[in-house]
């Protein structure tokens, strides 16, 4: 994509609108307006630079190309984002260019989109990838680290959990709030009302029941998250996550086991 000389003299960012963003270390990277009516989604241009990139520095520039997951090939090439907010007045317009047929399209699709919880986030994000290049062994041995201490609290905090959990209780818990940004209201309401109602049935058949009826309420769990996925694609890696570790909390409260899935293996997410 070409930069020119034209300057957004208005408040709000436009299509268009060429950005830099500041980074650590004295690094830069930037990013191109491709749609402003939700929040702003961008692309993320390809490159890094020592200095605030100027329009010259940004002339020809094409958009970063995004990591691409197995069965994940039909997603844009691109690294496109999305951030909401106020605008922050470190992410300096320098530059503005009409957009191409195929970014005012990408520009109206969330397909492929990376949602940051803020500019700020988007930032660090794209420091992360700087150091992916050009520090990647010291980043790589800190992400471990992190992912080890990650992994020690939460199994101290699923323990303690555990030790104070009843049925009763995750009945009336109101799970997967935080994906409402992404997939929507209607979503974590029908995802809560699945487990409420499964756990309201692991209640009723408490006592003397058969084990086999609990793990079919838990499989019927699963059963009830297959549908909604086939209608909203909305489990991927972090959902389906928080959905078994759900599920196998359930189990344990009833005397069961998720041993090599054999309440939850046939899920289709």
């Amino acid at each position: 994509m070409r930069a020119n000389n034209k300057v957004n003299k208005n408040k709000d960012p436009m299509l268009g609108d060429m950005f830099v963003v500041p980074l650590r270390k004295g690094w830069w990277g930037a990013a191109r307006l491709i749609d402003v009516s939700e929040g702003y989604t961008f692309f993320i241009l390809d490159g890094f630079w020592h200095t605030s990139p100027s329009v010259q520095d940004l002339d020809g520039s094409n958009p970063m190309k995004a990591s691409v997951y197995p069965g994940h090939s039909h997603l844009p090439e691109e690294w496109k984002g999305w951030f909401d907010g106020k605008w922050p007045a470190e992410f300096e317009i320098i530059t503005n260019s009409p957009l191409t047929k195929y970014e005012r399209a990408q520009g109206l699709t969330s397909i492929g989109c990376m949602v940051f919880q803020s500019a700020r986030g988007f930032a660090n994000a794209l420091f992360s990838k700087w150091r992916q290049t050009h520090d990647r062994e010291a980043f790589e041995a800190e992400c471990k680290r992190e992912a080890e201490r990650c992994a020690s609290s939460n199994r101290a905090r699923a323990q303690a959990r555990r030790k104070e959990l009843s049925l009763a209780k995750m009945a009336r818990e109101r799970p997967f709030g935080h994906w409402a940004d992404m997939w929507g209201k209607s979503v974590v309401a029908e995802a809560r009302r699945i487990f409420r109602e499964g756990t309201r049935n692991l209640i009723a058949l408490e006592g003397s029941s058969p084990s086999k009826q609990r793990a079919a309420v838990l499989r019927g769990i699963v059963d009830a998250f297959n549908s909604l996925n086939e209608r909203s694609e909305c489990i991927e890696t972090s959902e389906r996550e928080e959905i078994v570790e759900r599920i196998e909390e359930l189990a344990v409260l009833v005397r069961l086991r998720n041993t090599n899935e054999r309440l939850t293996g046939h899920r289709d997410w």
